[in-house]
């Protein structure tokens, strides 16, 4: 339901959803924020809301039981430095009727003020509420902030400013996240502009100087938070929206979305762009944490599960900073990058040692050299790393999709080289143990600044693994080591050296 009357069914066999009309009103009246929306607001429909080409920007704020924190958003955008014939203000109450109930006393002077109100009548959760607010939007560009993060005065200009310098596509903002003995209050409506910079720094998303991570232009969907971003309307619905299986509970809906938009703008990481003065600031409260992990990795299992590559979505987890995230993936997409470059000094005498291996097994490939492998393994199912992920080209790079368990034997081709061993570590640890032998090899003779292991590092390498499973050394006709072997204890040994 769009606009007034502010009045949804009232539930069955119930008295409405204003049955304590009065105490809800007196509660409002008596909260320290109140005066935020009593006070006067500007006229966010000036620019006429029936042209939707009017309405240059769409404000899209979701609340799910948090009046208060919604009255800061509004005293927010009251002070907003952009004209209101830029934007309008659309604020989606997520909720069933009781929920509805705490927000009675706001309608009015948010209705009067020209701010659209959409009312779901139940919980529909964070996608659906947002997607509803786009459907409701006049706007071409969507702006969304969450219903806990207040803007600063610059916001909605500087959005625009981003949008109509022809280059951005993805608007990305700051939100501070200041210390909870520090008032936020006083970050967003006294110090003010002379702030910024610092509010920058408390971005959990920027390093010490409040600048985001120097390649986030290779995966920058990874810092798309819905709280302060916007984007034009006509591309979220392109792709589809928020998607609405996610949304009810914990995280990844706007980095899924915004992922979406990335591939379709062809992976161009040069049009998502940092702005400098649009920032807001966090209230800081209360979250129950081991219910917010279970959230997380449930929703981020689903993600990651849907789209067709890992390298994508693997390093940012629940647990993982996102400049961090970014840092893991540039560094072994720019490996995978450096494997390319190198093709031509490989030779196929790698093929030629481990052929003999592979025997009468199903055989899973990472590798750069797809072609090659498939001339003389023509069965081969092949993690083509040269190539765009897709159904039929599964990319990981850290941790081994479920969907592959059946495979017999993993064949690494140099990108094992570029990991850390704790990296390494934890990617075994994925492995099914339905794959009962893996091979690591190595086939070029450097790889930028990369030299291959010779047969004394291999060993070495080989010994730490001697534990939990039988390990040899691969070498080639004539005694030039090109990697290991390692087999589960229950699969038959092979190779020219063994260990236990």
């Amino acid at each position: 339901m769009v606009r007034g009357p502010f009045r949804p069914d009232p539930p069955v066999g119930g008295a409405g959803w204003s049955s304590s009309r009065a105490r809800r009103a007196a509660r409002a009246t008596a909260s320290p924020v109140a005066a935020y929306t009593s006070a006067a607001l500007p006229n966010f429909a000036a620019g006429g809301q029936t042209d939707r080409m009017a309405t240059r920007l769409s404000v899209i704020v979701p609340t799910y039981r948090s009046p208060d924190a919604l009255s800061v958003v509004i005293a927010g955008l009251r002070r907003q430095t952009a004209s209101p014939d830029d934007f309008e203000v659309v604020v989606v109450i997520d909720g069933d009727p009781d929920d509805l109930a705490m927000y009675e006393p706001m309608v009015d002077p948010l209705e009067s003020a020209g701010v659209r109100i959409v009312a779901p009548r139940s919980h529909v959760g964070r996608s659906r509420a947002r997607n509803l607010g786009v459907e409701a939007a006049s706007g071409d560009i969507c702006l969304f902030l969450d219903g806990d993060s207040t803007p600063m005065a610059h916001v909605v200009e500087a959005h625009l400013d981003a949008h109509r310098s022809g280059r951005t596509r993805a608007a990305i903002g700051f939100r501070a996240e200041p210390k909870i003995g520090e008032s936020w209050v006083d970050s967003v409506h006294t110090r003010g502009e002379a702030d910024y910079e610092r509010q920058r720094r408390l971005d959990v998303r920027t390093d010490a100087d409040g600048e985001p991570p120097q390649a986030f232009d290779k995966a920058p969907w990874l810092l798309c938070y819905t709280h302060n971003i916007s984007v034009p309307r006509s591309e979220v619905l392109a792709v589809g929206r928020f998607d609405e299986r996610l949304g009810m509970k914990w995280g990844w809906e706007d980095l899924d979305l915004f992922y979406r938009l990335y591939l379709r703008w062809d992976r161009d990481g040069t049009v998502f762009e940092f702005v400098p003065r649009a920032i807001v600031v966090h209230m800081t409260g209360y979250r129950h944490l081991a219910s917010w992990y279970r959230e997380a990795w449930d929703t981020y299992d689903y993600v990651s599960r849907k789209h067709n590559s890992y390298a994508d979505w693997e390093f940012l987890t629940p647990v993982t900073r996102p400049h961090e995230a970014i840092g893991r993936a540039h560094y072994l997409l720019t490996a995978v990058s450096a494997l390319e470059r190198a093709e031509g000094g490989r030779s196929e005498t790698w093929l030629d040692a481990i052929e003999p291996r592979l025997a009468g097994t199903q055989s899973l490939w990472w590798t750069t050299s797809a072609d090659t492998v498939r001339s003389r393994v023509p069965d081969a199912r092949i993690a083509d790393l040269s190539r765009r992920p897709g159904p039929s080209n599964r990319h990981f790079l850290m941790r081994f999709p479920p969907e592959l368990e059946e495979s017999g034997s993993l064949i690494l081709i140099d990108i094992w080289r570029f990991y850390t061993d704790l990296d390494f570590s934890a990617f075994m640890s994925t492995v099914p143990d339905t794959v009962h032998a893996i091979f690591l090899l190595q086939t070029a003779a450097a790889v930028d600044d990369s030299l291959p292991m010779g047969r004394e590092a291999l060993e070495i390498f080989l010994s730490s693994f001697s534990r939990d499973f039988h390990c040899a050394i691969v070498s080639n006709a004539d005694d030039t080591a090109l990697g290991i072997e390692l087999r589960r204890p229950e699969a038959p040994k092979t190779g020219d050296r063994g260990q236990q």
